[in-house]
């Protein structure tokens, strides 16, 4: 019923720890774009929460991790328009 309402673009589709690069801290680069979509933009978060579940820091609290990644998108990006 809300569907409507959330944001659609290109999404990259894979976001996880083998895809983001860090240095010092802070995103450098993506890369791997070969599940882009256009779809809504919440199947990104969707996969990246997933994956963060099973890092080494998800392993001990999947829960924590997931948040994270929840509240981190949701500062920069809001789902709905």
């Amino acid at each position: 019923p809300n569907a409507g309402r959330l944001r659609t673009g290109l999404v990259h589709g894979d976001y996880n720890d083998a895809n983001v690069l860090v240095q010092g801290g802070a995103v450098s680069g993506v890369i791997d774009f070969g599940d882009s979509v256009y779809t809504w933009s919440v199947n990104d978060l969707a996969i990246c929460m997933a994956y963060a579940t099973v890092t080494s820091y998800g392993k001990t609290d999947a829960l924590g991790a997931a948040a994270c990644v929840l509240a981190g998108y949701s500062a920069e990006c809001p789902l709905t328009t």
